[in-house]
């Protein structure tokens, strides 16, 4: 049986003769190295040297990435420390106010010992003027409160000449000196400028709740604001307070004009465009202005796209100094450094709101130009090296796959119909020798593949089978096809089907078979499953054994009828009586358990037939007579109901009837009443010519709750009463 499935799984011999045309006009044989290796080492070197050359390239990419970033950060990043140092040039020292304050806090507190209106009096202007040399401002402003609801203020403009021959003075008079020089005093600007007035008065807000600052450590800075004659300010201004009273506010102002200058000295070379803006921001009110801005060799990016690029600096620079980020403007993509100026900004001055932002801008293609030009090179030597590949893999294809391909499609369509199989030479020396040996082994495949037939046919074995490869669903089959399974199947000992046509095959040859016994085993692993079916087409049984294997699976069909009905012969022989082909007495009693284990509670019925006279019989005319008498009534008892009956001889003149089933016990007795006069009414014919008349004594019972033992002692009480009143004769067990 082992051998049958090995034989399922022969590989049947296969024709190449239309791929030998090709293959004949191929290149002369050489070994596999020249056709194969030898390219393939060419491309593999080649691959190591571009990948060794883009090793190397891509960290000379990212550190040239890295180089133009870093470029562009440190660049931005000194100008934007030389904005912030000007600008604290120009705000921060007003500790050279400090003898011109102290004057003022001493008028404050005779203003409230001796209760006069606090006055800014001409030597406090002086001091002032005098003081303003030593800082890189463009004005003063000075405002005290007599009373909250009277200020005294004055503003100047600060004139660098003007102050250097005031200072050349040793006491300069006021009203002779100092009033001439400055034209430009005002004592009133405060209440002509709103924004001014407005910016103050944010200024008192702030300081409503001092705690104990010391003078100059604390300050705001203002919006840009534009003064009497239009010009734009910004201004820095300090709260003069006394014990958490605020008697005044001190505040110096520089020209925005003044940050475009310093501007002007950027750090980039001459020629890299670039754009530079001072932002001026307020965390209190969220709201932010551009203070001055300057471009470089590129046009000036519009305001109203600028907002797109501000509004991530102010949430980029919200826990950080520094942030850079790349951003699109009208379609054209920008590199952006934006630093927060320290000094001049909130988190360093204590009381100010205020922050300022010198943001950097350039095209990214400006600022990234060595990178993109790196990868432009990076690019071009992938193209080139895919070029070269798609070259290198069309020769291998010429000299290698085309004629594997040629030889492989020549496998999957071959015709095995025809008997001069041989695989067809490819031009590759090795390949040649593999498929030489190929051909060689399926020659003496198919020699012993012809001999296996032979001694089927021969020793009348008839067999199918199956082998269905579960990767390309072809399913090979070998055997005595038309022998076994009809005539729809040609002569051929060998066929091949497709997943399709082996389903069609399967579902017509299972329609005519009917299950007749089914048992599953295990050997080695796996699963043999048996399935035994009676063929109502060609009226004989068929064994089908399957195995489920790694690849594929296994199914032999083979003619099972000589063998199910030597088993049904000694089963027939192992249940029935050899002489009158009834039920024996084992078989009977299981037969009647079962159905009473099955059917609880049903109503069923035994009956007992005793033969009268047998033994006279036996001693007058002989036991031919005798197992005459006993085979005719066996056969007149068998035709009692049988969809509803069965019937035993259980000793040697006894017999027994199981009845079931029936609607009603009118009906089954009804039965038995004339089985039993059939019975009495027959007759056997001697060896004489003279007829002998049967006779026969009947017991039966009828319950719905009696056990196979009860049933059967009911019976058999019944019976011997019959046999004691009269010969012949029936009753029933009456209790």
């Amino acid at each position: 049986m082992e051998l049958l499935f090995l034989l399922s799984r022969i590989w049947e011999p296969i024709d190449y003769s239309e791929a030998r045309i090709y293959m004949n006009k191929t290149s002369k044989k050489a070994p596999l190295g020249q056709k194969i290796l030898y390219p393939i080492l060419l491309m593999v070197l080649f691959q190591i040297f571009i990948f060794w050359l883009f090793v190397f390239q891509l960290g000379l990419f990212d550190s040239v990435v890295e180089q133009s970033r870093g470029f562009f950060l440190q660049n931005a990043s000194i100008d934007s420390k030389q904005m912030d140092n000007e600008m604290w040039l120009h705000f921060s020292d007003l500790s050279v106010f400090s003898k011109s304050v102290s004057a003022l806090k001493k008028e404050y507190l005779q203003a409230l010992e001796f209760g006069y209106p606090l006055m800014i009096q001409n030597h406090i202007i002086t001091n002032l003027v005098q003081e303003s040399t030593a800082l890189h401002i463009d004005g003063v402003y000075l405002e005290l409160f007599e009373t909250p609801d009277k200020r005294d203020s004055l503003h100047f403009r600060v004139d660098p000449n003007k102050l250097s021959t005031l200072a050349a003075k040793a006491n300069p008079d006021f009203s002779t000196d100092v009033m001439p020089t400055f034209t430009k005093f005002s004592y009133n600007f405060r209440d002509e400028n709103p924004d001014f007035r407005k910016f103050l008065k944010q200024i008192e807000e702030l300081n409503q709740d001092p705690n104990s600052y010391d003078l100059f450590e604390h300050g705001n800075w203002s919006f840009v604001l534009k003064m009497d004659d239009q010009t734009e300010s910004l201004f820095y201004a300090i709260p003069l307070n006394y014990k958490k009273v605020q008697y005044g506010i001190l505040a110096v102002e520089i020209f925005t004009s003044r940050f475009a200058d310093i501007m002007e000295n950027s750090a980039f070379p001459e020629n890299f465009p670039h754009q530079g803006l001072l932002i001026h921001y307020d965390r209190v009110t969220k709201g932010y202005e551009i203070i001055s801005e300057v471009t470089y060799n590129m046009p000036m990016v519009e305001r109203q796209a600028l907002d797109e690029v501000i509004a991530p600096v102010l949430t980029g620079l919200s826990n950080s100094a520094k942030y850079s980020f790349e951003s699109t403007i009208h379609n054209q993509r920008y590199f952006c450094s934006a630093n927060r100026l320290i000094n001049s900004s909130a988190e360093i001055v204590p009381f100010s709101t205020v922050s300022f932002y010198y943001l950097t801008l350039s095209p990214n293609n400006v600022v990234m130009h060595d990178s993109i030009l790196l990868r432009r090179t990076f690019l071009f030597l992938v193209i080139l090296f895919i070029l070269f590949s798609v070259i290198i893999s069309l020769f291998i294809t010429k000299q290698v796959v085309s004629p594997i391909s040629v030889l492989t499609s020549a496998i999957k369509h071959n015709d095995f119909a025809q008997s001069d199989k041989c695989l067809p030479d490819t031009g590759i020396t090795e390949i040649d020798i593999l498929t030489s040996t190929i051909s060689s082994q399926n020659k003496n495949l198919e020699d012993f593949h012809q001999m296996i037939t032979d001694t089927m046919i021969a020793s009348e074995i008839n067999l199918v089978t199956f082998y269905t490869d579960k990767i390309d669903k072809i399913t090979h089959g070998f055997g005595t096809f038309r022998a076994l399974l009809g005539t729809d199947f040609s002569e051929d000992y060998v066929l091949k089907f497709s997943e399709e046509e082996f389903a069609e095959l399967e579902r017509k040859l299972y329609q005519n078979f009917k299950l007749y016994s089914s048992y599953c085993s295990q050997t080695n692993g796996n699963a043999l499953q048996t399935d035994i079916y009676f063929d109502s087409q060609q009226q004989k049984y068929i064994c089908v054994k399957s195995r489920e294997m790694e690849h594929g699976r296994t199914r032999v069909f083979l003619d099972y009828t000589s063998y199910v009905l030597e088993q049904e012969q000694i089963k027939k022989e192992r249940d029935h009586d050899v002489l009158t082909s009834l039920l024996n007495r084992f078989s009977f009693t299981q037969k009647a358990i079962d159905y009473l284990n099955d059917h609880p509670g049903q109503a069923v019925g035994m009956a007992m037939w005793d033969l009268d006279f047998l033994k006279t019989l036996n001693d007058t005319y002989g036991h031919e007579m005798g197992d005459l008498y006993l085979c005719t009534a066996g056969e007149i008892l068998s035709q009692l109901n049988p969809d509803k009956s069965f019937v035993a001889r259980v000793s040697g003149d006894e017999f027994f009837a199981f009845l079931f089933d029936y609607d009603s016990k009118e009906s089954m007795v009804n039965d038995i009443n004339i089985t039993h006069q059939r019975l009495n009414q027959a007759s056997i014919r001697l060896t004489n010519g003279h007829f002998y008349q049967m006779s026969a004594s009947c017991g039966y019972t009828y319950s719905n709750k009696d056990s196979y033992d009860e049933l059967k002692r009911k019976a058999d009480s019944a019976m011997y009463h019959s046999k004691k009143s009269a010969k012949g004769s029936i009753h029933e067990y009456i209790s």
